[in-house]
């Protein structure tokens, strides 16, 4: 029997800010952190801030900018990308999860075991594209995102896979994940897996480069159709009747070599398992616009 086809679309961009704007944003998280009873400050953003500050007052050597530069921008990028949403809307249960999510190591690159801040630190950078495109999100109860879409529900499992052995594994994980939440679920609910390949891109958050930024986004997208074909797990979520899309995404810190431009950048690729006259389709029409947030 042949495998059934599922229609694909891609999404993306890239942050656009000046490092004084950045650091303007990194400054007002803090404080909002602070305001929330988070000892922000003495985290991983109150050192990111911190390097910012030195950066432009021209206090760090050659070497610690070419050291960190390229990571911090790309961890405050994400948080600013994530405090973004939360000045829309502060969904149920999310401040708890930004007290665990502001913890680990100072980049994701140095990540061992304790993978749990930065877990958590996706489900809040996927809430924050729902909450840009206006829909209502809850945390309560449970750490992965749920969607209100008019009368259904529609739950969010974020996985980060750490390598490319891991995508089936993964990606069983997260079905197995949803069908439990449909069985706990009063009324109709549908589901959405959210797979971050990151790591599997660009091993150790590695830097990507581009001789200008046309050709950076390009090969980005390029990096995640072919992983996606090489790496098929539609044989896997189609055995889930009630998934709406699986969205693969992909954050890395880029340089742009002739234009002496760097810029963090996000793509993302989304197949949609549903057809046209399904609930699932209709369903995936009026969630699209926070796939289309850059």
């Amino acid at each position: 029997m042949a495998m059934e086809t599922f229609i694909l679309g891609e999404g993306g961009g890239r942050t656009e800010e000046e490092f004084t704007e950045k650091l303007t944003n990194a400054r007002a998280l803090i404080n909002y952190l602070e305001e929330k009873g988070i000892n922000a400050r003495r985290s991983r953003i109150g050192r990111y801030t911190e390097f910012y500050d030195r950066y432009l007052s021209q206090k760090c050597s050659e070497q610690e900018v070419r050291d960190h530069l390229l990571f911090v921008m790309r961890e405050m990028d994400e948080w600013s990308w994530i405090y973004r949403g939360l000045t829309i809307k502060e969904p149920d249960g999310f401040l708890e999860l930004l007290k665990i999510a502001i913890g680990g190591p100072e980049y994701a690159k140095e990540e061992t075991e304790n993978t749990r801040p930065r877990n958590i630190q996706l489900e809040l950078r996927v809430a924050s594209y729902f909450l840009q495109a206006g829909y209502e999100v809850s945390f309560a109860g449970v750490e992965d995102l749920l969607v209100k879409i008019g009368r259904y529900r529609v739950f969010i499992e974020c996985k980060r896979i750490g390598s490319a052995k891991q995508i089936r594994k993964r990606a069983k994980e997260a079905v197995r994940q949803l069908k439990r939440r449909y069985a706990g679920a009063r009324g109709q609910s549908y589901g959405l897996a959210v797979l971050d390949v990151s790591r599997v891109i660009h091993p150790l958050q590695g830097i990507a480069m581009g001789v200008n930024e046309t050709v950076a986004r390009d090969g980005l997208r390029a990096q995640l159709v072919k992983l996606d074909r090489d790496y098929d797990t539609s044989d896997i979520f189609s055995k889930d009747r009630r998934l709406i899309a699986v969205w693969h995404q992909a954050i890395a810190p880029t340089i742009h070599e002739a234009e002496n431009d760097i810029a963090t950048r996000f793509s993302s690729l989304y197949s949609i398992y549903g057809r046209e006259g399904q609930k699932k389709w209709d369903l995936f029409q009026q969630m699209k616009m926070a796939f289309e947030v850059v």
